[in-house]
């Protein structure tokens, strides 16, 4: 074989490995404006989880539909919020999509691959590597205790008492809410 045939299968099979990889979801090598979105919505998750638990504590209703916990959202104690902006999706360019089942919301964006798999995929808590598929927010309420509510984000379950949430969140960071 000659050397120009050589390198020009070199420089064929090179090409297409980089048409191939470069549209390939590679979990662990992703852009800073992929890092920028996954941050802006893990930060509206947080805070849309955390009006909502709020919600619950204040008013005792726990919203059964996306309908009602919209409402909840943008009826909370915490200050004045711009809903649309949290609930804005940089993925989709639409909105984050909440889904309600008994005793069960999701919020959640379909993530960087843009397909909605329902809100059943997170980030991979071993090696805390960003899923290709949904970022998921998901608050159950316990079935044996009504005052429990089990917080799923990022592939981490974190039991809270209702009763008991403005102790937990603290004053110092309830007035940082409240000055949002």
């Amino acid at each position: 074989m000659s050397k120009t045939l050589f390198w020009g299968i070199f420089a064929f099979v090179v090409i297409i490995l980089l048409v191939v990889l470069g549209s390939f979801p590679f979990n662990g090598l992703i852009d800073s404006h992929e890092l920028e979105k996954f941050a802006k919505v893990d930060r509206d998750l947080r805070t849309l989880s955390l009006i909502l638990v709020m919600d619950i504590a204040d008013t005792g209703h726990w919203p059964s539909t996306p309908e009602e916990v919209e409402t909840a959202l943008s009826s909370t104690s915490l200050g004045s919020f711009d809903l649309e902006s949290l609930m804005a999706d940089p993925y989709s360019g639409d909105r984050l999509i909440i889904k309600c089942s008994p005793g069960m919301i999701r919020i959640y964006s379909v993530g960087r691959d843009r397909v909605d798999q329902g809100g059943t995929l997170d980030l991979t808590p071993s090696t805390q590597a960003v899923s290709p598929g949904d970022i998921v927010f998901k608050l159950s309420r316990s079935a044996e205790d009504k005052d429990i509510v089990n917080i799923t984000h990022r592939g981490v379950a974190r039991e809270v008492r209702i009763s008991e949430i403005r102790t937990i969140l603290g004053e110092e960071e309830e007035a940082v809410l409240n000055s949002l």
